[in-house]
């Protein structure tokens, strides 16, 4: 896992893993429940093998890199000082 530059934090409680397709490219479905209900055991041992277990946070992050708590909080730094001194921009 940690090659990959993921972590696996949560590796005592399974509830908290999830799927991640390591090249997206591969994928032909999702691994989860809805899409699960209706394919057979054969398939779904078939597209798991295309992913790696990540914790759901790390999940998340991997998707979304940009939404770093650092980024959020310069972004909304930026907003803010564009807004002050602008008619009926109020407190943000």
């Amino acid at each position: 896992m940690q090659e990959r530059g993921y972590k696996l934090s949560h590796e005592r409680n399974h509830a908290a893993l999830e799927f991640h397709h390591a090249r997206p490219g591969t994928k032909s479905f999702q691994l989860d429940l809805r899409s699960l209900s209706n394919r057979s055991w054969e398939r779904v041992l078939e597209e798991s093998v295309k992913c790696i277990l990540v914790c759901g946070n790390c999940h998340a992050e991997v998707h979304n890199p940009g939404c770093e708590i650092r980024s959020v909080a310069a972004e909304r730094t930026n907003i803010k000082e564009t807004l002050q001194g602008q008619p009926g921009a109020g407190a943000y």
